[in-house]
């Protein structure tokens, strides 16, 4: 999950910069989204070597940062120019898909 979606940063940028809040400038967006993607394949590869725990504290970290920049922002704030029009119920689809997460990955933290 985190290889792909990694790959995705460097592959479709312009999905993901249309997803960050406006109050970044374009620079930084560009920036966050390469790095992102960058953190993402990392944590992939990490959780199949001895950096396993520390990749799964990391993934929660990065779910949980997520949740308040982006996914909060689309439903407190609303659409912006560039993203596509999504139903409120997708958006907190989402939320509750991140959540999930960041729980799963608190449950295997130590296997």
């Amino acid at each position: 999950m985190f290889a792909t979606a990694g790959i995705a940063h460097f592959v479709f940028p312009t999905i993901f910069l249309k997803a960050m809040p406006p109050l970044f400038p374009a620079k930084l967006a560009t920036f966050l989204n390469l790095l992102v993607g960058a953190i993402e394949i990392g944590l992939a590869i990490s959780f199949w070597t001895k950096f396993r725990q520390v990749g799964v504290y990391v993934s929660i970290f990065l779910l949980v940062i997520f949740l308040v920049l982006i996914h909060s922002w689309h439903l407190l704030i609303g659409r912006f120019p560039g993203f596509p029009e999504v139903s409120q119920a997708v958006l907190w689809l989402r939320v509750a898909a991140q959540l999930f997460l960041i729980y799963w990955f608190w449950l295997v933290r130590n296997e």
